[in-house]
């Protein structure tokens, strides 16, 4: 039994309603990001391949896709529900500060939590789930910034043609 989620979905498929895009949500969590967290540049991730100097952009959170995962499939095989892993990358110049990284971590932490506000619980679009927090992943050092990735999950149903 894969719920009321699935066959509602299914239902709306059926009158042209459900897009095949597999990353349909990005500009929607951007926009969200966007209109709760200000001073902060907010873009995708592919926005900043090939960026030499991305301090010059600090802070700045980028919005990259990661791995999903099939969670539910309906008895005939048409309806799907996906979980799909979004990280939140919270990127902000390293402070120097020779005794630690406090400094660096704490001008971070205020903004990872607005992230984290922003985005739990939130609902893309009626044809999401709410989004849910996932945990942080290690920081990542680097000359002139720090790197602080934020996961999320957001779960959406699909169908085939059958």
């Amino acid at each position: 039994n894969v719920g009321r989620f699935v066959i509602d979905a299914y239902q709306k498929s059926q009158i042209g309603h459900l897009a095949m895009n597999l990353l349909e949500e990005e500009p929607l969590i951007i926009a969200r990001l966007k209109a709760q967290i200000a001073d902060t540049k907010i873009g995708s991730a592919a926005s900043i391949v090939g960026t030499l100097d991305i301090t010059a952009q600090c802070p700045a959170v980028f919005l990259q896709p990661g791995e999903s995962e099939v969670v539910s499939v309906s008895q005939d095989g048409i309806a799907q529900m996906e979980e799909r892993t979004w990280l939140a990358v919270l990127v902000v110049k390293n402070i120097p500060d020779p005794a630690n990284l406090a400094a660096t971590y704490q001008a971070a932490g205020d903004l990872l939590g607005k992230v984290v506000q922003a985005l739990a619980g939130w609902q893309p679009s009626p044809l999401f789930r709410a989004m849910r927090y996932a945990g942080r992943e290690q920081p990542d050092v680097q000359p002139g910034h720090v790197e602080f990735p934020i996961r999320f999950t957001v779960r959406r149903v699909f169908t085939g043609t059958g």
